[in-house]
């Protein structure tokens, strides 16, 4: 291992246990060769334009990525045969598999072994590792795929304190975690390999979304009842949301103006004005309200109830809920086909993805997966 000074910070530079391992088949650049951790700059603001896939890459195209948590695997769904096509082993506990925006790649996190995996999409191999040292969560790309924001769960959980000022200027009067605690938001410029310092973050977070002008992220506080907003150009807190209570997965509207937050204990979905970050409308659903997605036209939000094992949606122009369907045993997350046809539910208690018509709500049919599903993305889905 050698070191060199870079900048502000020491970057350190690993040969055969480099900090991002190459597999055998080479990764989409040299770029993941190295992975350091240093004390880095800020990022700009990411482009809106959605990169074009390297020359000779593969891009997908139909298809929807599984973590199954349990069994430390990638399911690959056809989504035209609703058909599993591969199985690809990753890692311990992996979750939130993220497609690059260029759609050639997926990056899962594996929260035990402190890494993140990158799937190629063409041979269905994982073709480099990030290693962390630190438990990865939700993930977000720039829209340029420059960079990739992962929270950090933290390897403890820790009681409330006040009083604290962050680094952007936020007096913390809740639950929040200590400046010596690991939970927090890193990001890993794709381009050199390097890590950014933590930025710390409120109890256990979770998701995260990028505005899509790339200045501000949002990051789901789970214990902490709130929701963090970042200024990514500073890497600091510049501001709190306090929600009714655990919030968890979310769907930002791609014009970037509102934010929709999933409740499960209150059994609603909290509506967030980017611009003043206040929530500014409530919708109730089901029990335990879990995972949230938008239809392909941004129309509707579908949602899912863990608890009372339910689907229903919200007609976003009026405001009506829809009435419950039967969705399986405890829904959780859910996306849908970038044509509007299908739409897709894990149910993490089991090892199967159901099926639905989102016209309907009904459920069409249902696919074996692998134990305890967490996460699916869909290729192009919104």
């Amino acid at each position: 291992m050698r070191e060199q000074l870079r900048g502000f910070g020491r970057r350190i530079v690993h040969k055969e246990s480099a900090r991002v391992r190459q597999a055998k088949t080479p990764p989409f650049a040299a770029v993941l060769l190295v992975c350091a951790i240093s004390v880095s700059t800020s990022i700009d603001a990411a482009s809106a334009t959605t990169p074009l896939p390297p020359p000779g890459k593969t891009r997908c195209d139909g298809q929807a990525y599984v973590s199954n948590n349990r069994a430390g695997t990638v399911a690959v769904i056809d989504t035209r045969t609703n058909t599993v096509t591969a199985t690809i082993p990753v890692g311990k506990l992996p979750t939130n598999p993220t497609i690059t925006p260029d759609r050639t790649q997926v990056y899962v996190s594996n929260v035990d072994d402190g890494t993140i995996a990158v799937i190629d999409v063409g041979t269905n191999a994982v073709v480099a590792v990030f290693t962390l040292g630190e438990r990865p969560g939700g993930m977000a790309f720039t829209a340029d795929g420059k960079h990739l924001l992962v929270t950090i769960f933290g390897e403890k959980l820790h009681e409330p304190s006040a009083g604290r000022m962050t680094p952007g200027g936020v007096r913390l009067t809740n639950a929040e975690t200590p400046p010596d605690a690991p939970g927090g938001v890193r990001t890993i410029t794709l381009a050199t390999g390097e890590i950014s310092p933590l930025i710390p973050l409120l109890i256990q977070p979770e998701r995260v979304v990028i505005t899509p002008d790339g200045r501000h992220a949002y990051v789901s506080n789970l214990r902490a009842a709130a929701i963090s907003v970042i200024d990514i150009k500073r890497a600091a807190v510049i501001h709190i949301i306090k929600t009714p209570d655990l919030p968890y997965n979310f769907a930002m509207h791609p014009n970037g103006k509102k934010l929709y937050v999933g409740q499960s204990a209150s059994n609603q979905i909290s509506v967030i004005d980017t611009a003043t970050n206040q929530i500014v409308d409530t919708f109730k659903a089901s029990q335990g309200v879990n995972g949230i997605a938008f239809s392909p036209d941004y129309t509707r939000l579908y949602v899912t109830s863990v608890k009372a094992n339910k689907l229903q949606y919200i007609t976003l122009a009026t405001g009506e809920v829809s009435a419950p369907a039967e969705a399986g045993q405890a829904p959780g997350f859910l996306r849908l086909t970038p044509d509007g046809r299908r739409g897709y539910i894990v149910h993490p208690y089991g090892n199967t993805v159901s099926v639905f018509d989102p016209a309907t709500l009904a459920i069409a049919n249902t696919i074996t997966v692998g134990q305890a599903p967490t996460v699916i993305a869909v290729c192009g889905a919104p």
